[in-house]
């Protein structure tokens, strides 16, 4: 009598396990493709959000801030204040203009600095002084509306502020650089970063936090804003 084997049993195993694998796989492609899609997405909100904050600053020809400005000090009693008026045109020339304690003017053409005091004036060039570039570049990328050249130099986070009075929007801007000091050769550390405030589609303060708990503040009012294609003036 020819021997029968029974496999019906052990073919509905393994087809169960093939069954269950395959199962397995495709759940974790798809946790994978959906985490990874999160992911990305996560990633745009987060530079839509930048790209939103410095919408109003896109296209612009010309911008004058007034500033007020303190700096403190560990080895100051009280801070010291500063103010002027904040000039710039594009593509790329900075006007600081000092009004008080004294008279004094900066003006950053491409990247070349000069510094007209009463009668004396000092031309220095930017790529001698990487801290002062950097700033620069900050500056420019900000008031070019431009979130690509601030990522170069910067990481950021943005979050929302309590609302102020009349409801307007306030966000809060932190920027750490991302690249090496050039002074130590070391990543500056979470001390040593800036903060930006916008308010109602403009910015009103910029602190920026050195080492040692040195920290300068400047609030800024936007008194002429020019863009391409219109003129809008701020009282």
């Amino acid at each position: 009598m020819p021997l029968t084997i029974h496999t019906t049993g052990i073919t509905f195993m393994t087809s169960g396990r093939t069954m269950f694998s395959r199962i397995v796989l495709i759940l974790s492609l798809w946790l994978a493709a959906n985490l990874s899609a999160d992911d990305n997405t996560l990633m745009m909100n987060k530079e839509n959000q930048l790209q939103q904050l410095l919408l109003p600053y896109k296209n612009i020809k010309t911008i004058k801030l007034s500033y007020n400005e303190k700096r403190f000090s560990l080895f100051l009693k009280k801070p010291k204040e500063y103010k002027g008026l904040i000039e710039y045109t594009r593509p790329d020339i900075f006007i600081k203009q000092m009004l008080s304690p004294e008279r004094k003017k900066y003006i950053i053409n491409k990247q070349q600095l000069l510094i007209y005091n009463k009668d004396v004036t000092q031309t220095l060039s930017l790529d001698d002084y990487p801290q002062l570039k950097q700033i620069k570049a900050l500056f420019s990328a900000l008031l070019q509306g431009n979130a690509s050249e601030l990522t170069r130099y910067y990481q950021y986070t943005i979050s929302p502020m309590s609302k102020v009075a009349d409801n307007n929007r306030q966000y809060r801007l932190i920027l750490k650089s991302a690249v090496t000091d050039p002074f130590t050769q070391e990543n500056p550390t979470m001390s040593q970063h800036i903060e930006i405030i916008f308010q109602d589609d403009a910015i009103k303060k910029i602190i920026m936090y050195g080492p040692g708990g040195e920290r300068t503040e400047m609030q800024l009012t936007t008194l002429l804003l020019e863009k391409d294609k219109a003129t809008a003036e701020v009282p």
